[in-house]
Parts: C-alpha cells; sequence; structure tokens
C-alpha cells in the first residue's frame, strides 16, 4: 500500500509538472500556442525563409464586438466562442499554425503563402468564424494580412504590419480580411480617443489633430497605435490632439 501511495503520488507529481512545462509555451483556455510560442515560430519561420529563399504569411484575427459578448452573455460563454473560433482555425489550417496572440486576438502562420494565397486562408478563417455564431451571438471577425519578405524585412515589421491591417479594417466596417497593400487605398483606422469626436472626422482634421500633414496622417496613427500597444507614452503630437478633441467637446465660450 505505502508503495502503491508513493507510485500515485509520483505519477501525480510528474502530470503536473507536464502540465507546468507545456503551459509555459501554450494557452490554457485554447491549448494552443500562446504569445511566447508565436513569436518564437515567427523567428524560425523568418530565418528558414531567409537561408532557403522562400516566403510565409501571417493572418493576425481579431473577434469583432468580443467585449459586448462577455458583458452581455458572461465571460464563460464567452471563452466558450473563443475556443470554438480557435477550433474553426485549426480546421482550416492545422493546429501548428493556429496561436492565441492575445485576448481575442489569433495568429495563424501560413507557410510557404504568398499574400494572395494568405488573403484566401484569412477569407476562409472568416468564413468559418462567422458560420460560429448561435443566435445568441452573431460572430464576426477583422483579419489582417501581412508576408515575410514580400511585405516586411523582419518578424517585427511582419507582426506590425499585419496588425495594423487589421486595425483598419476595425475602423472601416469589421468583418473582412485586408492585406497590407491595400491600407494606402483605406481610410485612416482612428485611435480610440479620437473616436468619440464630435466633428467630422476627416484627413484634414486628423492632419490638424496630429500635428502633421495630411499625407502623414496614416503613418503617425499607426505610430500611436504601435506606441501604444509597446506601452511608449505618446508624443506632444498625440497630447495636442487630446487637447483639441476636449476643447471641441466643450464647444466655442459663450
Amino acid at each position: 500500500r505505502t508503495f502503491a501511495n508513493q507510485a500515485t503520488t509520483a505519477l501525480s507529481s510528474m502530470s503536473q509538472f507536464e502540465e507546468m512545462r507545456f503551459l509555459a509555451d501554450h494557452d490554457p483556455l485554447t491549448r494552443l500556442g500562446n504569445r511566447r510560442a508565436f513569436m518564437a515560430r515567427l523567428e524560425l519561420e523568418t530565418s528558414r525563409a531567409l537561408r532557403y529563399g522562400t516566403s510565409f504569411a501571417l493572418v493576425v484575427c481579431d473577434l469583432d464586438g468580443f467585449k459586448q459578448i462577455n458583458d452581455r452573455l458572461g465571460h464563460q460563454k464567452g471563452d466558450e466562442i473563443l475556443r470554438l473560433c480557435t477550433e474553426a482555425c485549426v480546421r482550416i489550417v492545422g493546429s501548428d499554425a493556429v496561436y492565441r496572440y492575445g485576448g481575442d486576438e489569433i495568429a495563424v502562420v501560413a507557410e510557404a503563402a504568398d499574400l494572395d494565397e494568405a488573403g484566401r486562408i484569412a477569407e476562409n478563417i472568416r468564413n468559418a468564424i462567422v458560420e460560429e455564431g448561435t443566435e445568441a451571438a452573431n460572430v464576426t471577425v477583422s483579419l489582417g494580412v501581412a508576408s515575410y519578405p514580400l511585405t516586411a524585412s523582419s518578424a517585427d515589421e511582419l507582426t506590425y504590419q499585419a496588425d495594423a491591417a487589421m486595425y483598419t479594417v476595425k475602423s472601416t466596417g469589421k468583418n473582412r480580411v485586408c492585406r497590407w497593400g491595400e491600407i494606402a487605398a483605406a481610410p485612416p483606422p482612428v485611435p480610440d480617443f479620437l473616436r468619440h469626436e464630435r466633428r467630422s472626422l476627416t484627413l484634414a482634421a486628423l492632419a490638424d489633430a496630429f500635428g502633421v500633414s495630411e499625407e502623414n496622417v496614416l503613418s503617425e496613427i499607426h505610430r500611436v497605435l504601435r506606441d501604444r500597444a509597446a506601452g511608449i507614452q505618446p508624443k506632444r503630437s498625440a497630447h495636442g490632439a487630446r487637447q483639441m478633441i476636449r476643447t471641441s467637446r466643450r464647444g466655442p465660450a459663450s
């Protein structure tokens, strides 16, 4: 009996150790690779593409209105929907290619895919996720696509481009796919602190708020989004935009 108890304890400890090791680079909810594993995969793929002269693509997916789903239906239902959406991705590209990038963001690494092929994969993912919707929660997704080395020259730049393309979708209607090369033709994404501005957010108004020329508005907005994600304090131009908005909300002095 003593030996059996010791053996059971040893097996339990081994199982716990294996689980802890698994969770070091996997998400506990979806059981997919986490952000750490995703970044390591990107470095591996960029090194491989550079060495063999091949290419690969990145698809970043962000569920639309996921916070509202959590608020309305509860986090347990939100977790269930997130799992269903990641499973839809896995059915299309396999579990080794899908990562929980963060929160409700899913990253898909498309090996040996160019921008067009990755765009088709992204559209298949979008359709599959929409089909996961229920009567209680209609689910849609915004997707951004970029390719190494066609559009990006490093793993960091690839991630930034796919993110920026996805944010463009978010700010221009949601529930579609945007490739990095299409951003120039799309209206610039509007940062959170500008979204409730009462006046029309024309290109001229944005340029005025940021203190840049109209042709530099898009790059300035992308810089703000990138800096915010990295926890960098906004530059004076962003502070100036906030101040302008606060002033315009108060209206003219009486």
